[in-house]
Formats: structure tokens, C-alpha cells, sequence
């Protein structure tokens, strides 16, 4: 009798965690099937005028407030060999989808414009609205007002890319994203998807 609900009761054990496994593996999947057709969207989106908004690529460390000066890039954080890679595949993906691009504009810090300029050699403007407020955070609502005035006012055919800092995309969209990672938007500023580089 005492073996019989020892053998019940693991085969209710086994079985209600294949069901939990089976409906975890279904969700899982579920979300890489609407992440591929998001980003799908997003590129779409790109191709039609849209806005790639997204952070520098991968950097080794983080700035010292007392030591940065925006002229001198030897008192920031640069980007890493990683860093360099994955900006070398932002161009690469534009080029391998035939998204035009219309016009790049980045942060002054040294990190944003060396992504940028490798993903999109002579295409590139400095542009201060696009300046991490991490150091001056009193000037937040400034930088997020430019940046959404900038996105709404862009009408064209053509991509628009732009290369700022993740306080800055989270400040104008309320999205955190990764080194490498990106968002598309319409120009009301509509998210539309993510797309990892």
C-alpha cells in the first residue's frame, strides 16, 4: 500500500513538471518567434524613414566624474575590442537589409562617436542633444525634450540614426537596453521593436 502512494505520488510529481517544462518551452519559443517577427517590423519600419535609436557599443568600465573632460577622450571610457566588433556589424546589417540612411547624429562623448563612425563611416554629425546627462542630471529634461523634438520633426524616406547613451533612449522611450542593443521608432516617437547587433 505504502509503495503504491510512494509510486502516485512521483508519477503526479513527474508529470505535473512535464507540464510546467512543456508550457515553459512553449513560452519560450513563443517569445523568439515574436521577438523575430518584431524585429522583422523594425527593419521594415527602417526602410520606410523610421529611427534607429540606439546606445555606443560595449565599453570597458565606467567614466570618473572628476577626471572627464568631452575634448579628451583619454579621461573617458572608450569602447573595447567587443565594443568596436559590434559597431563594425551595426554598418554591416544596414548595408546587408539595403536600409538607406539618411543622417547619423551622436553624442559628443568619445564612445558614441567612435560607434558610430565605424558603423557609418562619413555619415556622422555631433549633435549635444544626444549627450549622456549621467554627469549633469539636472539637464535631463532638456536632452529628452531635443532628442523627441529631433525624432518627431524627421520626415524622410530615408533611416535616421541615432547614437546616444542608455539614460538617454530609457529617458525618451522608458526602454533599458544593453551595449549593442536598439530601438526603432516612428517619428512620434511610437516604439515599433528592438534589434540586437
Amino acid at each position: 500500500m505504502r509503495e503504491n502512494l510512494l509510486a502516485d505520488s512521483f508519477l503526479r510529481k513527474t508529470l505535473l513538471f512535464s507540464i510546467v517544462l512543456f508550457l515553459f518551452c512553449c513560452a519560450y519559443l513563443n517569445s523568439i518567434y515574436f521577438s523575430h517577427i518584431k524585429e522583422q517590423v523594425a527593419w521594415r519600419v527602417l526602410s520606410e524613414g523610421g529611427i534607429l535609436m540606439m546606445s555606443h557599443t560595449h565599453i570597458n568600465g565606467a567614466d570618473n566624474p572628476y577626471r572627464f573632460r568631452m575634448s579628451d577622450c583619454s579621461t573617458q571610457v572608450n569602447l573595447s575590442e567587443t565594443g568596436r566588433a559590434q559597431a563594425r556589424k551595426v554598418g554591416q546589417r544596414f548595408r546587408k537589409k539595403g536600409v538607406d540612411v539618411g543622417i547619423v547624429l551622436h553624442s559628443r562623448w568619445c564612445r558614441a562617436r567612435e560607434t558610430a563612425t565605424i558603423a557609418f563611416p562619413g555619415m556622422t554629425f555631433a549633435d549635444s542633444s544626444f549627450d549622456s546627462f549621467i554627469l549633469r542630471p539636472e539637464h535631463k529634461s532638456f536632452y529628452i525634450r531635443q532628442a523627441k523634438t529631433i525624432i518627431s520633426n524627421w520626415k524622410s524616406s530615408n533611416a535616421l540614426v541615432l547614437m546616444t547613451h542608455p539614460e538617454n533612449i530609457f529617458g525618451v522611450t522608458g526602454f533599458n537596453l544593453i551595449p549593442g542593443e536598439a530601438l526603432v521608432l516612428k517619428n512620434n516617437t511610437e516604439v515599433v521593436g528592438k534589434i540586437k547587433f
